[in-house]
């Protein structure tokens, strides 16, 4: 089977993001740490799996050919990425994947004793929910409900998985919050983990289907999910628990993040995070109070202060006011994180209660509570 190396290479970096690089995860006979070539017809595909979730990146082919290998991932990709003839041709021995390029190379196949390792697959059979989601909904749920999963300071297990259903996205710790709005056509909730999460990246720009539903392995109901688009299909098993689902305060976090607060001003993001780069250089103490400002709101600006009070700086307000001075303390690093997730021009502070603020912009709202210096 003789292959385009450019068309071959894009494939193979597209399943290089989702090869599992926990090394606890090396039982071969489950064909972990392997990536599996099956061409069938006109299509080679190229699959991965860590049991978890299932991978599989369709490659067209210019004619119709029959191979199946199953190789070590990593030694394969990281070949295939260095290759720069144009063409490159796959063949398969008795126990060897042989491939030709710059030169000829050998792969052992996998075997779980005489066998070779079969990958198993993830399905769908039963069908609760169908819709699309655009693949930017997907990136920000990446890109800004990651920060509370891997937080420092999670004390339940739930707190390392992403909670979604019709209204959205939404992730927490004891001390924070990521809300993110959108709408899905759908009554399914359901728990995804980081790692099926981190594959979102391997969709681009324009709708992705989601199939929702369930398997039933050995008298256990499995909730399962299913993404494509175009070439690519990512299958998972989810979390089923639904102790663990209801345990989420969902009404509660959602009201505290869409609550009207008594005051609510906009700032410059560049500008703020700026600031909070020069103030964090001041942080060097290995107190309690490491990394908390002192954010002192008024009329016009804030007044950000070190825990000492020693370096502060003043930003103004670009919307809004606060007719009574507000103090909080604030996890400086906390909002500098939150910040850099957007590339949004602006962004509001909403506060009042003394309990947390809302850091919001666009359709993300951030909840941070309020600190104590010691």
């Amino acid at each position: 089977m003789v292959l385009q190396v450019e068309k071959f290479q894009d494939s193979c970096k597209k399943i290089l993001g989702a090869v599992d690089t926990d090394s606890a995860l090396k039982n071969v006979a489950f064909g972990y740490d392997t990536l599996e070539l099956e061409a069938s017809g006109k299509v080679l595909h190229l699959n991965v799996t860590n049991g978890e979730y299932f991978v599989s990146i369709d490659l067209d082919l210019d004619a119709e050919e029959t191979l199946r290998a199953v190789v070590d991932a990593k030694l394969f990709l990281a070949l295939v990425s260095k290759i720069t003839t144009k063409t490159v041709e796959l063949t398969t021995t008795d126990n060897a994947l042989i491939v030709k390029a710059n030169g000829t190379y050998k792969f052992p196949l996998k075997y779980d004793v005489d066998k070779m390792v079969v990958l198993p697959k993830i399905l769908v059979n039963n069908v609760t929910s169908t819709f699309t989601v655009d693949a930017s909904t997907l990136m920000s749920i990446l890109n800004n409900n990651t920060r509370e999963v891997v937080s420092t300071i999670i004390t339940k297990p739930v707190q390392k998985l992403y909670y979604i259903d019709n209204e959205g996205c939404l992730t927490f710790t004891n001390m924070s919050a990521c809300v993110n709005s959108f709408t899905l056509p759908t009554t399914n909730k359901v728990l995804l983990t980081q790692k099926l999460v981190k594959l979102f990246k391997l969709f681009r720009d324009g709708d992705v289907k989601v199939i929702l539903g369930f398997e039933n392995v050995g008298g256990v109901t499995q909730t399962r999910i299913l993404l494509e688009q175009d070439a690519i299909k990512v299958t998972s098993i989810l979390t089923s628990d639904v102790a663990m689902l209801n345990s989420i305060p969902v009404s509660a976090i959602r009201g505290r993040a869409n609550k009207l607060f008594d005051h609510q001003v906009t700032f410059d993001t560049k500008n703020f995070l700026e600031t909070l780069d020069r103030l964090l250089l001041f942080d060097t103490t290995n107190s309690l109070n490491k990394g908390i400002g002192v954010f002192e709101f008024g009329a016009t600006s804030v007044n950000i202060y070190d825990s000492r009070k020693a370096n502060h700086e003043e930003v103004a307000y670009a919307s809004g006011t606060c007719e009574n001075t507000y103090v909080a303390n604030l996890d400086l690093e906390s909002i500098k994180a939150i910040l850099l997730s957007t590339d949004s021009q602006v962004f509001t502070m909403s506060f009042g209660d003394n309990q947390a603020i809302v850091v919001s912009f666009n359709n993300i709202k951030n909840v941070v509570s309020q600190k104590v210096i010691r």
